[in-house]
């Protein structure tokens, strides 16, 4: 069997969809050395990979670093940086690892160069929309990626100046800024379906539409399951990243006050403090085991985040994107074009609105469809067996053709 190697970025939205397809690899007699921080150990470890921490990087490494999805070209210089201080250790790792291909997410520029200057085959983990200059260019619903690229140019110079010489010190063509947020590989797994990823049929290279890729969690919080009563349970979260944003969750308070629902927040790193005196009906927890509440959901509000978004589809669960940075606008619109959700901009948000539209939804027989047929196109995708099954086929033929 064959040894690769996996890099990833300090992120749980990017971690969580690849560890069931390193778990499917590693069933399948692959052996995995995964890199990440050392935070992340028990759930790599969990899946039977081997585990290897990057130095001194923090486990929420986009808010330790303030980067919220707002301005992509500081998002670029922050990794291309951090690029520069991990790669020259990492290509000794790998020389000393050798491993038969690597594995990379789509923003993991570090593990990109290595793979490249070492000449190894790559298989991309793709945890967002593809969205390349040429897909945002044909997508005029997406022109807040390219407002936020344009906001973000006084950034550009210091991208440049990490990211050109440390590409040329290791012989490597370097990759384009809209590149770095899709890293091109050999073979490029996407966890959704065709029928959600726009221009699905153009992508460049060969992608391959898996679907979510879900699987048991270790260390998943405790939740009072006893606490819900069959009243409409309504579920809200701004993710790991935007999440300091009381107003957001007051809002929804508000919005679902009068007791006809049921409504958990969960509020990451924030300060349940900050909301005040919380009713009966409202819980409100850090973290929650997000699968086996979406079990249990008659709506979402979120951010807009791919996992989540795909998560609540896949449970058949109505979902209310307000986005709060471009890409989740672009899910956000893609969910309310599929008839699946509905897309509520932060700048309208307003507790009238969103009670409103929640109780149309939930009353929407022909949503309903529309989220069972998509839904239905996301289980069809295959997941993380269908993943593994490509990378396995892919790794296996000569010279990876």
């Amino acid at each position: 069997m064959a040894r690769a190697v996996f890099y990833n970025v300090p992120a749980s939205g990017h971690i969580n969809p690849s560890l069931p397809v390193v778990a499917e690899l590693v069933a399948a007699g692959e052996e995995v050395v995964y890199y990440a921080s050392a935070g992340y150990r028990r759930a790599v470890e969990a899946t039977g990979a081997s585990f290897r921490a990057y130095p001194g990087l923090p486990d929420d490494y986009f808010p330790a670093f303030g980067l919220d999805g707002t301005s992509p070209p500081r998002t670029a210089a922050v990794l291309a940086e951090t690029a520069g201080r991990l790669v020259p250790w990492l290509v000794d790792e790998a020389a000393a690892v050798r491993p038969d291909y690597v594995l990379v997410d789509s923003m993991c520029c570090w593990g990109w160069l290595v793979a490249q200057a070492l000449r190894l085959p790559t298989v991309v983990s793709s945890t967002f929309l593809t969205l390349t200059l040429p897909v945002v260019l044909r997508e005029p619903a997406f022109a807040g990626v390219l407002t936020s690229l344009v906001r973000g140019l006084p950034h550009l110079p210091g991208f440049y100046r990490a990211w050109r010489p440390l590409a040329a010190r290791f012989g490597v063509r370097p990759l384009r800024l809209d590149q770095l947020f899709a890293i091109p590989g050999d073979l490029t797994i996407s966890y959704t379906s065709p029928v959600f990823q726009p221009g699905a049929g153009g992508s460049a290279g060969r992608t391959v539409f898996v679907g979510p890729s879900v699987g048991a969690r270790v260390d998943q919080p405790e939740f009072p399951f006893g606490w819900l009563d069959g009243r409409p349970l309504v579920y809200a979260s701004l993710g790991t990243v935007n999440y300091d944003n009381p107003a957001f969750f007051h809002t929804c308070i508000e919005a679902f006050s009068g007791g006809a629902y049921q409504l958990v927040l969960s509020v990451s790193k924030g300060d349940p403090r900050r909301l005040g005196r919380i009713p009966d009906h409202v819980l409100v927890r850090p973290a929650v085991p997000q699968l086996d509440l979406l079990a249990r959901a008659a709506l979402l509000v979120t951010h807009g985040g791919m996992n989540s978004v795909q998560e609540a589809l896949l449970h058949e669960v109505p979902t209310i994107a307000v986005p709060h940075q471009p890409e989740q606008a672009c899910v956000a619109r893609q969910l309310a074009r599929l008839g699946a959700g509905a897309m509520l901009p932060a700048r309208r948000l307003s507790p009238q609105r969103l009670r409103s539209l929640a109780a149309r939804m939930l009353h929407d027989e022909h949503l309903r469809r529309r989220v069972r047929q998509v839904a239905g196109s996301l289980r069809e995708a295959g997941g993380a067996p269908r993943a593994a099954a490509e990378i396995l086929a892919w790794s296996r033929r000569p010279a990876h053709s």
